[in-house]
């Protein structure tokens, strides 16, 4: 891991997500909530930013299938970034990463992405 997002971008971040994710699948941010606390002890958008293939990972002991696994994590916790963004192809590219387990180089572009988007 070993990448520090500024704490300023990291609570807007996960403001959006958070706001996103209830609106698309209401209750759902809940279930992942449950889930993340019961094996890591953390919330699940705290996790996120810290590791995110482990989210990957819950996620995939929940659904056994990385298809599905691979759209819960693109449409619910990368899209919010990529929109924020304005890069839908950052969506591929995360994703990638997370499967790849490379947690700080998917922070790293995280951050790099907002940041090179605000004008």
């Amino acid at each position: 891991m070993g990448y520090n997002i500024p704490p300023a971008v990291l609570t807007e971040l996960k403001q959006r997500i958070r706001r996103y994710i209830r609106a698309v699948i209401p209750g759902y941010l809940e279930i992942l909530n449950i889930y993340s606390m019961r094996i890591y002890g953390k919330d699940v958008l705290d996790l996120f930013f810290e590791s995110p293939s482990r989210v990957y990972d819950i996620l995939m002991q929940h659904y056994r299938d990385s298809f599905t696994v691979d759209f819960a994590i693109v449409r619910l916790f990368l899209r919010p970034i990529s929109l924020t963004s304005n890069n839908i192809l950052l969506e591929e590219q995360l994703l990638e990463l997370i499967r790849k387990r490379r947690d700080g180089e998917v922070l790293r572009i995280i951050v790099d992405s907002l940041t090179s988007s605000q004008p």
